[in-house]
């Protein structure tokens, strides 16, 4: 900023010109560093760009080279800067690096100012990274694969594919695989493995290696299991081997029988869910096992060769030799029986039987034509069935064969036993015979026992136990073994005069000859009868009862028990199957008539009891709907009493408040009043018992007396309000306040409730003292009951007047410097309208402290207040007032007003030399009144007129500061010193000037242009310049000059130096 003051001699005042301001272009200072930077993705490049020139000068960064416009002075920023696609403002630019491609390249910083502008390039290099790692793959032999890996970088990445060595476990790099994309044309087995991709860029020593992907490859074609087939007899070892190529991961299973593979979907195969699904017998390329059986061993094993990329196939089968493993034997058969001989073998293939039975004549087997299953079956076997017979085994393919151990068959001449009747159903006290017959023989024993009899001698005696293991039988052995036993021999056997405990029961008929035994039984019913009858029971619910009933049989009996319920339709009782019937715990329904049924298995006929009666008490049954009524007056209300338990049940209905029976029937019906709410009981009772309950009637409240609203002034000492309620049960009376419910424990205010001479009525009164402005409102009286809504009186009003409250919630808007507008909500008025408000303030002290006082209307809660200064802070309070007088200031609010720059300049001004090259500049502060707000620091402007020196400015950060000493100036300059200072919004006017010269000093370079002219015998003239204007600092009084006699010829030597001091001109002679 330059300016020029004018002066005259003679003359005090100065005149100055307004400021010029020369600005400089930063073109041929733009320096952008570093030159280049090298960052990785994710990280924060940082460039700084400097300049010189100004002032203004503006720092842009744009993306790319810039080749800027030809412009001449001054230029218009604003349009320049908007003609930018600007990537950043500042002289720093810094940012996180998201890509190589999208942030990698140049950058260009643009300074400019209205003078001018200039550029400076960075580069941006980003290292590489991977963005796209290559995917595993999954192919079968002579398929193409191809593998892709992309990278982002700055230069653009190159690539090189590197496969792992399967043998070292290290990457190498295939040759002239340099492209992002990596194809293997028609796969090998051999070509499984580890492939990866590594990323370069040009200039960037790191490099950027990707995640590693899998190419696997099917075995399919290649699985070979050998040898093809073997033949091992049981208990030896089997052995085969499984071969595949193909890999990484070949999987090795063995299954037992044929395998059809499923269809893959695309790979990858799930390996392990294949396996699961698998019925695997090995694991492992080598299948050795010990042979078991032949069913359970031979057969096809499949090598199953599986991973990721497919699976394959190959069938091994093993034979194995047959061995017997069930012999044929001996059977025992009566004749017309069906006998079944059986033989197993084990084989693979499965063996093949052929039937053989001894020739007696030639004691040679033969074949039994059509016998070739592993049992042979005589159906409907005859005498001369017995005899040897054998089974032959043959394993096909291997055509091996062995025989089996030869089994006997022998046929009894038994199974004709019959008995006539087989059974018969008798009643107490009659008579039976019954009649046995057989086949066979010859000299059949008839025997008769009891069958229980029978099967317990059987467990006792060994000969009996071993008769059907025996080929031949001694019939008096068997006699003897069964005479204890033994009711009749011969064939009939009589029974006279049955009794069923007794008699009844199985009979056997034994039949037996020395070829065999045979027997057959028969059955002795006997139909029942009741012989103890059930009684009848009163009882309590929830109690052990039972009733009794025996009846006699044969088999013994066993029992039901029949019950019929209140509608008349029998039932069985669920359970009831004992002679006695068990209540464990009666309940009420279980009331009624009950009769005993005695039955027998296998005898349709029944003997039935006399019938008893069980009749249950009501107690602790007895209820009534609704056990609580809630209504109002004059309504019908219908009672209904009801009872568990019977039969017969009474009912009775009393009403408690006076005694009296009301009702004998169930339901009771009355009309609703305080004179009829209340208790009412019902008696329920039967033979066995009784019980009662009671249900309660109520009658909601009624307001019968209203409150009345009243208008008082704040003198008046007591107000009251009265209100009257009835009800059942009898209601309480509480009070609200606008809404509000009153307590007693609220100062002043006195609640009281006293019952009345009417019936189920209440009388509830509210006293309030020293009656203040917060009394005003609604009151209304509230009669509540336990079962009902409260019900509300009408509405009193009652009203107090009082001042109104203090205004509050003071704000303010469309603040600026010199005014603003105040708001405040408007009190409560306290039931006396706000006839206005004051609004006061006080001035700053720079204005004396003027106190200022504003009133407005009081329909209005705002006011613009104009007059203010910049950057002071002003109190404001606001009053209201009424008729009944003012409400007091409110609380102070605090506002200050906007900053404007100083409209004045620091005062006092001086300067004082301190030397040639110090001097030291104070000043006094901006008068309070011309500050407008608060100064953050000075600017000090240094002139001078001499061209060799610049002017320069001086910032004074702290407007505490008064004084600055300024160094390292130019030896004897008058220098010129102004000053302004600033606030926030920007910098005030600039103050007069004053001067200072620094002290004179020696001159820095001697005088120039030193010569020697005219010469003669005894003069010459010596001539010079004065030093350069910049080093005399200073006004030269005087030169020096010296001079030597470096030769004399022909005298004597004299002093070698002489000096002329004292000259003041620029040459001498």
């Amino acid at each position: 900023m330059y300016r020029c003051v004018a002066t005259a001699d003679g003359i005090e005042e100065n005149a100055t010109s307004t400021p010029a301001l020369v600005t400089v272009s930063p073109r041929g200072s733009v320096v952008a560093d570093p030159e280049y930077r090298t960052v990785s993705i994710g990280d924060t490049a940082n460039f700084t760009c400097g300049a010189q020139g100004g002032p203004g000068n503006m720092f842009r960064w744009v993306k790319g080279n810039f080749t800027g416009p030809t412009l001449t002075a001054p230029l218009n920023v604003s349009q320049f800067l908007n003609s930018l696609s600007i990537f950043r403002s500042g002289y720093e630019l810094s940012f996180t690096v998201s890509g190589g491609a999208a942030d990698g390249g140049y950058y260009t910083c643009i300074v400019v100012n209205e003078a001018g502008y200039d550029t400076d390039n960075v580069s941006l290099l980003v290292r590489p990274q991977i963005v796209t790692n290559p995917l595993p793959q999954y192919a079968e032999v002579g398929d193409n694969v191809t593998l892709t890996c992309e990278a982002d970088s700055f230069p653009a990445p190159n690539y090189q594919w590197e496969m792992m060595n399967r043998t070292s476990g290290y990457f190498e790099p295939l040759t002239g695989q340099t492209s992002y994309v990596l194809t293997l044309e028609s796969i090998s087995y051999s070509q499984y493995g580890m492939y990866r991709c590594v990323a370069t860029a040009d200039g960037i020593e790191e490099n950027a290696t990707s995640t590693p992907a899998l190419v696997t490859v099917s075995p399919r074609g290649s699985v070979n299991a050998t040898p093809m087939n073997r033949t091992v007899s049981i208990g030896d070892t089997a052995n085969f081997t499984c071969r595949a190529q193909g890999g990484p991961g070949n999987m090795f299973r063995w299954v037992k029988g044929n395998f059809t593979g499923p269809t893959l979907t695309a790979p990858p195969l799930n390996v392990t869910q294949f396996l699961i699904s698998l019925s695997i017998f090995r694991s492992g390329y080598e299948l050795s096992f010990t042979v078991s059986g032949g069913a359970a061993d031979g057969g096809y094993y499949i090598c199953i060769v599986v991973n990721e990329a497919g699976y394959d196939t190959d069938i091994v089968i093993l034979f194995v030799p047959p061995v017997i493993v069930l012999n044929p034997i001996d059977q025992y058969a009566h004749p017309g029986d069906t006998v079944t001989i059986s033989c197993m073998a084990d084989s693979y293939p499965p063996p093949t039987y052929q039937w053989q039975v001894l020739n007696t004549d030639t004691n040679m087997y033969e074949n039994i034509p059509g016998a070739t299953m592993s049992s042979y079956t005589i159906e409907d076997i005859d005498y001369d069935q017995f005899g040897m017979y054998r089974c032959a085994v043959t394993t096909p393919i291997i055509n091996e064969r062995i025989y089996s151990q030869p089994a006997l068959i022998t046929v009894s001449p038994n199974s004709s036993v019959s008995i006539d009747p087989d059974l018969h159903i008798a009643d107490n006290g009659s008579d039976i015979t019954f009649t046995c017959s057989a086949n066979g023989g010859p000299n059949n024993t008839f025997l008769w026992v009891r069958s229980d009899e029978f099967e317990n001698l059987i467990s006792l005696s060994s000969i009996l136990q071993n008769l059907p293991f025996q080929n031949t039988i001694s019939v008096q052995d068997v006699v003897d073994e069964l005479s204890t036993i033994t009711l009749e021999t011969g064939t009939t056997f009589s029974i006279y005069n049955i009794n069923a405990t007794e008699d009844g029961g199985e009979y056997l008929c034994i039949v037996l000859n020395e070829a065999g035994v045979d027997s057959n039984n028969t059955l002795l019913l006997v139909r029942p009868v009741i012989t103890l009858q059930p009684q009848e029971v009163l009882t309590v619910a929830n109690v052990s009862v039972s009733l009794n009933c025996l009846a006699d049989s044969f088999p013994a009996p066993y029992y039901q028990w029949r019950y019929t319920p209140a509608n008349g339709m029998p039932q069985l009782v669920p359970g009831a199957n004992e002679f006695t019937l068990v209540f464990p715990s009666i309940n009420y329904e279980e009331f009624g008539p009950y009769v005993c049924i005695a039955s027998a298995d296998g005898i349709q006929e029944t003997a039935t009891s006399d019938t008893a009666v069980v009749t249950v008490s009501p107690l602790g049954s007895v209820f009534i709907t609704p056990q609580v009524n809630n209504s109002f007056e004059n309504q019908n209300v219908t009672l209904a009493c009801g009872a568990r338990g019977g039969p017969n049940n009474g009912f009775q209905w009393n009403y408690t408040r006076t005694g009296a029976i009301v009702g004998m029937d169930p339901d009771y019906t009355l009309t609703t009043s305080v004179e009829t709410a209340g208790y009412y009981q019902c008696i329920v009772s039967n033979r066995a018992g009784s019980d009662d309950n009671t249900a309660t009637v109520n009658v909601g409240p009624v307001i019968t007396v209203n409150p009345v609203s009243i208008n008082v002034s704040i003198e008046v000492e007591n107000i009251t309000l009265n209100c009257t309620a009835r009800g059942f049960p009898v209601p309480t009376i509480t009070w609200a306040h606008n809404e509000s419910l009153i307590t007693s424990t609220e100062d002043e205010i006195f609640i009281y409730t006293n019952p009345t001479s009417y019936l189920r009525t209440v009388l509830s009164t509210i006293v309030i003292n020293s009656a203040m402005a917060n009394n005003t409102g609604d009151y209304v009286c509230i009669a509540s009951s336990p079962f009902y809504n409260s019900v509300n009186s009408t509405v009193a009003l009652v009203l107090v007047q009082d001042v109104p409250d203090i205004p509050v919630n003071l704000s303010t808007s469309d603040v600026t410097s010199r005014n603003l507008t105040l708001s405040w909500d408007e009190p409560h008025h306290n039931n006396a309208p706000i006839l206005g408000y004051d609004v006061a303030y006080t001035e700053p002290d720079f204005l004396d402290r003027r106190s200022i006082e504003l009133t407005v209307n009081g329909s209005i809660e705002t006011l613009f207040i104009d007059g203010l200064h910049p950057g002071v802070t002003y109190n404001f309070t606001v009053n209201a007032f009424n008729e009944e007088g003012d409400s007091g200031f409110s609380e102070p609010f605090t506002q200050r007003t906007l900053e404007e720059v100083p409209s004045g300049f620091p005062q006092g001004l001086s300067s004082s030399t301190i030397n040639s090259t110090a001097v030291n500049v104070t000043w006094m502060p901006v008068p309070p009144a011309q500050r407008n707000g608060i100064i953050t620091g000075y600017t000090i402007f240094i002139t001078t007129d001499v061209e060799f020196v610049n002017d320069t400015t001086q910032d004074i950060t702290s407007a505490a500061t008064l004084q600055y000493t300024f160094t390292r100036l130019q030896e004897y300059v008058n220098y010129t010193y102004t000053i302004l200072a600033r606030t926030a919004i920007g910098d005030g006017p600039i103050s007069g000037s004053t001067t200072s010269l620094t002290n004179e000093a020696t001159p820095a370079s001697p005088p120039q242009d030193f010569t020697v002219d005219n010469i003669t015998s005894n003069t010459f003239t010596l001539s010079w310049s004065p030093p350069i204007e910049r080093d005399i600092n200073g006004v030269i009084d005087l030169y020096t000059i010296r001079y030597f006699i470096t030769e004399q010829l022909g005298v004597d030597p004299v002093d070698p130096s002489i000096n002329v001091r004292n000259v003041s001109a620029t040459s001498v002679t």
